[in-house]
């Protein structure tokens, strides 16, 4: 389990064999935390998105988890500057969807045909997609519920 505050991630099964580990990049939408500030000096804070390797994020878990068998939390705090990949104020894995769904839990009022456009780009989940501007994100008669 990633304990990061108030938010948590629990991998099922991450374990149990090496196939389940499939897992290349942790993104966070840093702008929908307390700790996005625009105008800071720190790359994992002054953009919008911010992704790391989830491999070393792992790593050190598995690091502090020798260190001490009895651990039952664990801060990822201290794992996600040494696995920093990249941050950006215009592109996101999973481009808007992943975006919006950060932000608010859902995908309410984004429309169907945006929704289809990013789905079916072919570097959906792979790269980075360009986000949209709100004016086309939410157009279109029939919207996301």
């Amino acid at each position: 389990m990633l304990d990061a505050g108030t938010d948590q991630v629990t991998i099922k099964d991450w374990y149990a064999a090496a196939a389940n580990h499939r897992i290349a990049q942790l993104q966070m939408v840093t702008d929908a935390s307390t700790d996005y500030l625009s105008s800071s000096t720190d790359p994992m804070r002054n953009r919008r998105v911010a992704r790391f390797d989830f491999a070393q994020v792992v790593a050190g878990f598995d690091a502090a988890l020798a260190a001490n068998p009895s651990l039952t939390r664990w801060t990822v705090a201290d794992a996600l500057a040494g696995s920093f990949v990249g941050g950006s104020d215009t592109a996101a894995l999973g481009g808007d969807l992943a975006y919006q769904f950060g932000h608010g839990g859902s995908l309410a009022g984004i429309g169907f045909d945006a929704a289809s456009t990013i789905l079916a780009d072919a570097n959906f989940g792979l790269a980075p997609q360009a986000l949209l501007p709100s004016s086309t994100l939410t157009t279109g008669s029939r919207l996301l519920r």
